[in-house]
């Protein structure tokens, strides 16, 4: 899928200098129980990003020159580990995240910035 500067979806598949190149992560933790907090990353972790991970864009400069200013972070589906790039109205609980990957229908809400309130599938 294209990168959708305008997305109503709630996340945007993120840049192909960031895509992975193994599948996403296996549905949920190893104890069977989806992540309740994001875990916020640095640079030296982005190629190996997993479920709940988080890293905000301004933390590194090329990075964030590189997408639109209405991004604030790349995420980690809580769910299938798939990256997405999310608003700061995702991030701050405004607006809830929807996955985009074509497999999961993870639907969450972000509250205070780290922990994962998961929202019915409509």
């Amino acid at each position: 899928m294209a990168q959708n500067r305008g997305a109503s979806k709630g996340a945007t598949p993120i840049h192909a200098s960031l895509s992975r190149k193994h599948p996403p992560a296996e549905p949920k933790t190893p104890t069977g129980i989806p992540p309740r907090s994001l875990r916020h990353i640095g640079e030296e972790s982005l190629s190996t990003m997993r479920q709940a991970d988080i890293f905000l864009l301004d933390e590194m400069k090329a990075l964030r020159d590189v997408f639109d200013p209405a991004f604030c972070a790349v995420l980690a589906c809580p769910q299938c580990g798939a990256l997405g790039l999310i608003t700061i109205s995702h991030y701050c609980g405004v607006v809830p995240v929807i996955c985009g990957s074509d497999v999961c229908s993870c639907r969450f809400r972000i509250d205070d910035q780290s922990h994962l309130t998961y929202l019915p599938v409509n």
